[in-house]
């Protein structure tokens, strides 16, 4: 099976680290004999402004397209306004500036199938041009999707409502997100799958938990991040 990902998360040599766990699942479905190319939209920075900022600036190294591990991927610039401002546009936006890419990609690659990883604003525009293309859409829902501080805002929850409602296949990382969604927005029967982000973890790494059997050994993984809440997992390991 031949496979289009749109994720705006996927690592590029300016945040190599940055939705590793995207790559990670991309480089397994090759291990299973699939075909993928990624189409990963970076913020169109002027050159000016990259002078000012040291992200921006390292934005402006990343090649319109490079082979990570064997997958081809492109970085496609799209121009984009403070989240605050018109968050909302940023979908129209993608879709407007990748649509030709995507369009040229399908022609050459044939790919099957859309998965676009978060439903805003990947899958606003994966939706778009798979209706378009008149393919189907697989939706993969990461927490950002569904943080409170994005669902309150009424246009949010409308587009995210669409994109829930006009996919495929929705998927969730976690048995918590596909609740969240149920109740937020309704049982989305027959449609929905967890799959759990992975972690491709070397063979060494594998073999310390051996030596480490006489006590128990807890190993938590994230973000240090507030709503990470580690504060809170470092007090009840104290309780423990």
């Amino acid at each position: 099976m031949k496979i289009l990902i749109l994720s705006h998360l996927y690592p590029n040599n300016a945040n190599p680290m940055g939705g590793i766990f995207v790559a990670q699942q991309a480089e397994e479905l090759v291990k299973q004999g699939c075909s993928i190319q990624v189409v990963s939209p970076l913020p169109w920075v002027p050159k000016l402004f990259a002078r000012f900022n040291p992200r921006w600036s390292k934005l402006r190294t990343v090649p319109l397209q490079a082979k990570l591990n064997g997958i081809q991927v492109y970085y496609p610039r799209v121009p984009v306004f403070p989240k605050r401002i018109a968050y909302f546009l940023v979908p129209y936006l993608y879709c407007f500036f990748l649509r030709k890419l995507i369009t040229l990609l399908f022609k050459e690659f044939g790919f099957s199938l859309i998965h676009a990883h978060t439903a805003l604003p990947d899958g606003y525009a994966g939706m778009l041009i798979a209706k378009k293309l008149n393919l189907p859409l697989i939706v993969t829902i990461h927490g950002y999707d569904l943080d409170p501080n994005n669902t309150k805002h009424l246009v949010w929850r409308s587009m995210l409502k669409t994109v829930l409602n006009t996919a495929d296949r929705v998927v969730f990382v976690s048995s918590y997100l596909s609740k969240l969604a149920a109740v937020g927005f309704g049982t989305m029967v027959g449609k929905t799958r967890i799959v759990y982000n992975g972690i491709t973890l070397p063979l060494s790494t594998v073999q310390v938990v051996p030596k480490l059997n006489e006590r128990l050994v807890i190993l938590a993984v994230g973000n240090l991040i507030p709503r990470k809440g580690i504060n809170i997992l470092l007090k009840a390991f104290n309780l423990l």
